[in-house]
């Protein structure tokens, strides 16, 4: 199989949850160094909104969100059906709260103030998770 294989003309687009505005903006212009497109949503709700409309490849999702935590909005995509890698980054984390994500299938956590290389670090795994999901579907 060809290792360049790509998601064929499907774009890249990282789903960004946080209610602080100064958050989303931050991580929009970090990720911007992937080449991928990024939605900002403020609330779990407005993301699952996106999520039935959008094909997403990944969620950066702060926990402290309004209307449900990171964990409940994880818990809410898995009922839609939607497997998409998660990813939790939040300084409001507790090590119970993280060790229960990762436990039910959170792909990771950062917890408290992210660097930019971690954010992309992690982000280019999530990408890179979805593309083998797709792949393996096809196989």
């Amino acid at each position: 199989m060809n290792n360049d294989l790509q998601m064929a003309s499907d774009e890249t687009i990282i789903l960004v949850v946080s209610s602080h505005g100064h958050l989303r903006n931050r991580y929009t212009q970090i990720l911007s160094a992937l080449d991928v497109t990024v939605l900002t949503v403020s609330d779990g709700f407005e993301a699952l909104d996106i999520l039935r409309n959008t094909k997403i490849t990944a969620i950066l999702s702060d926990f402290g969100i309004p209307g449900m935590d990171g964990i409940e909005l994880f818990l809410r995509t898995k009922e839609l059906m939607f497997n998409v890698p998660f990813v939790i980054c939040s300084t409001h984390i507790n090590n119970r709260s993280k060790d229960e994500a990762l436990k039910i299938g959170v792909m990771k956590v950062l917890k408290g103030p992210s660097n930019k290389a971690d954010i992309l670090n992690v982000v280019a795994e999530a990408i890179e998770e979805r593309q083998r999901q797709i792949l393996q579907f096809f196989l």
